[in-house]
């Protein structure tokens, strides 16, 4: 008796340490515990964790309250908020803690007067073992399925590896799955996308009853390539649209998107280590504040520019004077009237302000695309015929076109030291949607027939500090510099496949633009202001 004492003991123990909670709003892996669970990911602002604190001291009842109030209660059935937690007016800023999770933790305190408190971190380590606090993560609103995809109902643009379709006949078939009924994982994965809204939602009788999806032509209600109605009555819930220009979704629709093609992808990342699209690698230090194309191809360019950043790693052991990417500028052609857009995206972020893309259209305002909007003005989106510019994370910005797909992604860098300009970086990943040639530093990769690896730098020796040094050699055509360019929006290299399909009807449409830097942002980011 006594040993079945104990085992029931040790079982009561271990589910209170690991209970995880899952809510509409909020997700805990629960009290001392990293990370997120499936379907949620970590907070990225401050502000997102001022909302909360908000809840605590609005009391009450409520969603995200109750929810809340329901992962403090993980600990102790018994906790409830402390004075301190309803008091607060915004929420504590911590960096670097080993007590707080990555981005939004509670703090448990034991019940005491502090449970409930809130603090943002962006570079927490925690919350480790004994802490007492719970990692708070909002829920995911994007679906990644086998077949489908989509970043939720009334989300532009498509989840990271997943790509618009381009034919009406696709999304006949997304029509015909929900037709044949029963089960199959066209038909699971679409109804897990209509049940994103509420988890009761079922197809309604006009979806079953479709012959083909429904076709129209630049409408807001309907995301580019094929969409769903989610979320409106019951009786259209499933029915599919396809368009080729739309604006939208709306908030009844939601966008659905095809995984890309395996392997059909490359990238940049770190200091700046390139991965080519075939499994290859190498290293590219370039020259302190100067601009490269990475990737070149008919109607679309894209360039970084590369600035010294001296940073600690192998747990301070090692320093290493590198460069990283500090800014992207695109350059994209519209398929249809041969409209220039361009695009510029910075790497600062702030725990108070979400960064900001820019975008310019001749004869059209300049244009900020945040994640979250700091300002009325700005947009979560920017979408011209086939180009669509999209803040898919408050750290991410995705570019769309009907050939290719590119993501910048913005970090910090670990371990800065004080002399280190830079404290923000970079990566960027191309993938390629249609046939066709490419050039610049990564898209040449597209091209090659095997793997190709070129020079890296080594940081695998006991030195204390590693200088890097490699330009990419053995994998790239010519040198370095010969993708070098003049000023952030320059098309023209050595290599250029910009203007490779321009016709002489398109010329007139493609004019060169001039780019100069205007305000600077309370983030740090640059608004450019092309004239």
């Amino acid at each position: 008796m006594k040993f079945v004492m104990l085992f029931v003991v040790f079982f009561v123990c271990t589910d209170k340490v690991f209970a995880q909670y899952s809510g509409t709003l909020y997700g805990s892996n629960g009290v001392n515990q990293k990370g997120c669970p499936a379907g949620y990911s970590p907070f990225t602002t401050k502000a997102d964790c001022d909302t909360m604190a908000a809840a605590i001291v609005a009391g009450g009842s409520g969603t995200a309250y109750d929810e809340l109030l329901a992962i403090l209660k993980l600990e102790d059935n018994s906790f409830v908020f402390g004075s301190n937690a309803v008091g607060q007016t915004t929420s504590f800023t911590s960096s670097g803690n080993s007590y707080q999770g990555v981005g939004c933790t509670m703090n448990g305190n034991s019940g005491g007067n502090g449970a409930g408190n809130i603090q943002f971190d962006a570079t927490a380590t925690g919350p480790y073992e004994n802490s007492g606090n719970n990692q708070i993560c909002g829920k995911d609103t994007f679906y990644k399925g086998t077949l489908y995809g989509t970043n939720g109902v009334g989300q532009k643009g498509c989840p990271t590896g997943y790509s618009p379709f381009t034919t009406k006949a696709d999304c006949d078939t997304l029509a015909a799955a929900i037709v044949a009924g029963g089960s199959g994982t066209a038909y699971d994965e679409l109804l897990a996308i209509a049940k994103l809204e509420d988890n009761s939602f079922v197809f309604g009788s006009n979806a079953e009853d479709q012959t083909e999806s429904y076709l129209s032509s630049g409408n807001s209600y309907q995301g580019v390539g094929c969409t769903m109605m989610a979320a409106s009555s019951s009786s259209s819930r499933g029915y599919m649209f396809y368009d080729a220009t739309g604006t939208g979704p709306d908030a009844d629709t939601a966008q659905i998107c095809a995984p890309a093609p395996a392997g059909n992808s490359g990238s940049n990342s770190g200091d700046p280590h390139l991965q080519f699209h075939n499994g290859g690698h190498a290293d590219f230090r370039g020259g302190h504040n100067e601009t490269y194309v990475t990737l070149s191809a008919p109607n679309i360019s894209v360039a970084a520019t590369t600035m010294k950043s001296d940073f600690a790693q192998k747990g301070g052991a090692q320093v290493v004077h590198g460069t990283h990417f500090t800014a992207a500028y695109l350059v994209v052609r519209t398929n249809q009237t041969g409209r220039i857009v361009n695009v510029s995206v910075t790497a600062p972020m702030t725990p108070w302000f979400s960064p900001y893309s820019s975008v310019f259209v001749r004869g059209m305002p300049t244009v900020k695309v945040a994640f979250k909007k700091s300002k009325p003005a700005w947009l979560k989106a920017f979408a011209l015929e086939d180009v669509n510019v999209t803040a898919v994370a408050n750290n991410a910005v995705r570019v769309t076109t009907a050939g290719w797909v590119v993501e910048v992604v913005r970090r910090t860098l670990y371990k800065p030291l004080t002399r280190s300009s830079p404290r923000h970086y970079l990566n960027l990943e191309y993938r390629k949607k249609t046939a066709g040639a490419a050039h610049g530093i990564v898209g040449q990769s597209f091209g090659f027939t095997s793997k190709v690896d070129g020079k890296v730098d080594n940081y695998t020796l006991d030195d204390k500090e590693v200088t890097t040094a490699a330009q990419a050699e053995g994998a790239i055509e010519g040198v370095y510099t010969d993708y070098r360019i003049k000023s952030w929006f320059d098309t023209k290299f050595k290599f250029s496949l910009f203007d490779a399909n321009l016709t002489a009807a398109g010329a007139s449409l493609a004019a060169p633009v001039s780019a100069r830097t205007s305000d600077l942002a309370d983030d740090g980011a640059f608004s450019l202001l092309l004239v």
